[in-house]
């Protein structure tokens, strides 16, 4: 009795039990891959390139970016100029307003003063017209004059001017008939100014013209 043995069997068995290298090639083929991507390297493809100026593209943009800050800065400059002159105008006007105030101030300062030593000064003058003076009140009142003078007073001229009622104070009138306008006659209390301001006006008698209804009539051809 043979006895028979079943190979086919045994060879898948044994088929079986090979290592995954040692497999058929169209078994290696149906195994699963696994692709892993770096998301960076996809991103940076993914990213369109920058395109290189050219030279002439980069100085024309320099060159306007260099104008345009020269035209801020320019801009800028006169901004600062014009404070500057607006700050030295009102300065100027200020220094101009304090000077003037400081000399109005002297000016009323001395004024006063010499309103105050008129009358001292009309003192001495009917003294000496009355000859209650000696050659030291003499002295004494050319001094004082001259100190008066060096301040600015200066004595109105009155006696024979035509009458002014800005510097004449008119006490009297009389009729003249050898004027031909209103002229001062004589003079009862000198005056005096500071300047262009009047202190004192002049106490005067004035002459006027004579009327004419006051004049003695004329005799007439016929009568003679």
């Amino acid at each position: 009795m043979t006895t028979t043995w079943s190979t086919p069997r045994l060879l898948t068995k044994t088929a079986s039990r090979r290592a995954p290298s040692q497999l058929k090639p169209d078994r290696q083929q149906k195994e699963i891959k696994i692709t892993v991507q770096d998301k960076r390297r996809v991103a940076a493809e993914e990213t369109p390139a920058v395109q290189p100026v050219e030279p002439a593209e980069a100085v024309e943009q320099q060159a306007e970016v260099v104008e345009e800050t020269a035209a801020e800065v320019v801009a800028e400059v006169r901004d600062y100029l014009d404070d500057l002159r607006r700050l030295q105008a009102e300065f100027d006007n200020y220094r101009k307003r304090v000077l003037r105030e400081q000399s109005l101030a002297g000016t009323r300062a001395t004024s006063r003063l010499l309103e105050k030593l008129l009358p001292v000064l009309d003192n001495f003058e009917r003294a000496i017209e009355h000859g209650a003076g000696d050659a030291g009140v003499e002295l004494i009142l050319k001094d004082l004059k001259r100190i008066l003078e060096d301040e600015g007073l200066k004595e109105i001229a009155a006696e024979g001017q035509p009458f002014d009622p800005q510097v004449h104070e008119a006490v009297e009138s009389l009729e003249d008939p050898g004027v031909n306008e209103t002229v001062v006659k004589r003079v009862y209390r000198k005056g005096y100014r500071l300047g262009d301001k009047v202190l004192r006006p002049a106490m005067v008698v004035v002459a006027r013209p004579a009327e004419e209804d006051s004049l003695p009539s004329q005799p007439s051809a016929a009568q003679g």
